[in-house]
């Protein structure tokens, strides 16, 4: 895995100042960060972790932890604003999120409103890594769907164009499920349209599983364990094919209508992990786990990055107190020779043993200062 060859070959996506208001407990945020390493440390509840969640949030609208629009806005604050400004392969982008009480959300894209979700996604790439992320492991299918989709969405903008219409006839197909007398010539034309965007979903997914695959499994031995041998598969109820869907829908119909919800199709398919011939959920050590999510977490980064020659931002949160010594070290020198922009949050900022290239700072009480 040369990653000092994709460093070469991609333009590293920088974020040249961050300002955000009421976010959670952040106050008055305005960081210059440094064009490489940024190692945000302090102690716990601080902001760290609510500081990396605003720049997730910029890039992908949604907060990594799930939580409802109005827990983002902190106690007095009647709103929440996020503002990025960011440079990448020469062109420069300004990103501004307004977040209110009744859940309403603004949002401008160099001054306009988004031409699309692709757009914004692209003007501020992101890949994340924080202690919730073994869910990717251990958790149920729909969370590594949902990282598969997010990928999928930032490098084709046809892929978010077919998930979001799969999800709406998905939706319809539902409701006439629970309807009497049964439509059948309605279900027919939704079951139409979910083999036709269910195929085009699984085409990518099944593509870019195979590039994932292989940067992943290398990572996964450079960094964590040359034993045990990594593979990646998708499990499909279904042969992910427009006439295998289509037949497999009438089917299933009155199974389904029973149930009142559709049992196969791309939103029942996972991503699953092999050590060795056994499930990686079932067998890995809870260390091999937080490896293993990690190893999925350079191979987005990878994939991102050779598809679009852009380097996204790195955000990293408490890695030290994820890894042993020795594999956080080994990851540390992998960070200094990716070329990326890092945000890495820590309680011990003596253990990020990088010298070069690096910038502090410290927060306490959701205010930042340079160290």
């Amino acid at each position: 895995m040369d990653w000092q060859a994709l460093a070469e070959a991609a333009s590293p996506c920088h974020l040249l100042r961050l300002v955000v208001n009421g976010f959670r407990n952040l106050k008055e945020i305005d960081l210059a960060p440094g064009p490489k390493i940024n190692v945000i440390s302090g102690n716990n509840g601080q902001g760290k972790s609510n500081l990396l969640e605003s720049l997730r949030y910029a890039s992908t609208l949604r907060s990594f932890r799930a939580s409802p629009r109005d827990a983002l806005i902190g106690w007095g604050s009647p709103w929440a604003q996020i503002l990025c400004w960011t440079k990448s392969s020469g062109v420069s982008s300004s990103l501004e999120i307004r977040i209110e009480r009744k859940g309403q959300k603004s949002l401008r894209l160099n001054g306009k409103h988004p031409s699309s979700f692709f757009a914004w996604l692209n003007a501020l790439p992101t890949v994340i890594f924080h202690p919730a992320e073994i869910e990717l492991i251990q958790g149920g299918p729909e969370r590594r769907r949902e990282w598969l989709d997010t990928l999928l969405s930032a490098i084709e903008p046809q892929y978010a164009h077919a998930l979001k219409a799969y999800g709406r006839a998905l939706q319809h197909r539902n409701d006439l499920l629970r309807q009497e007398p049964l439509n059948r010539q309605a279900i027919v034309a939704f079951d139409a349209l979910l083999a036709n965007h269910g195929a085009q979903i699984a085409a990518a997914r099944f593509k870019v599983i195979c590039e994932l695959e292989r940067i992943a499994k290398s990572a996964w031995t450079e960094l964590f364990d040359k034993e045990a041998d990594l593979s990646i598969s998708l499990h499909s109820r279904v042969e992910p094919s427009e006439s295998s869907l289509l037949r497999a829908l009438a089917e299933r119909l009155p199974q389904d209508q029973m149930r009142g919800f559709t049992s196969v199709g791309s939103h029942t398919d996972d991503l699953v992990l092999f050590l060795g011939s056994r499930s990686a959920k079932h067998v890995a050590s809870q260390g091999q786990k937080r490896a293993l999510a990690l190893a999925l977490k350079l191979a987005e980064l990878w994939v991102f990055a050779s598809r679009n020659q852009r380097l996204p931002l790195l955000l990293l949160d408490d890695i030290t107190s994820e890894l042993d010594p020795e594999r956080n070290q080994k990851l540390l020198h992998l960070l200094s020779r990716i070329g990326a922009q890092v945000f890495l949050t820590t309680t011990h900022p003596e253990l990020i043993r990088i010298e070069k290239e690096r910038s502090d700072w410290w927060i306490c009480d959701g205010r930042l200062k340079p160290l």
